[in-house]
């Protein structure tokens, strides 16, 4: 049971670094400035890379914040050991990695 808990954290962490990752192998890619807010169709505010980078290591950062901030109960601090919590942290970093990745897709592909 300990090893499962051990490979599904390993298995989340990887999943969190993948934007990241996939941000820097794609960097020759990605455009200078990247279209934040359309109006009538036209993009009418823009970012440059680095904003780019930066919301690719918010699911990295959210998953070390989930598995090592301890929480304070009445007993004293833990780190996530629950199955619940465990499953919520895995929730909210694959969702977060996920949109992350679909916005690093529109970025490179913006005609598709």
């Amino acid at each position: 049971m300990k090893n499962q808990s051990l490979l599904g954290g390993v298995v989340v962490a990887l999943i969190a670094a993948l934007p990241l990752l996939l941000c820097y192998y794609l960097d020759a890619l990605l455009p200078t400035q990247v279209p934040m807010h359309y109006t009538n169709g036209h993009a009418d505010r823009f970012a440059d890379q680095q904003w780019l980078r930066e919301v690719a290591t918010l699911p990295l950062v959210l998953y070390c914040a989930l598995t090592f901030i301890p929480q304070v109960h009445r007993t004293g601090f833990h780190l996530w050991r629950s199955c619940r919590q465990r499953q919520l942290r895995a929730v909210l970093v694959i969702a977060f990695s996920v949109m992350i990745l679909a916005v690093l897709y529109r970025v490179v592909s913006p005609g598709l």
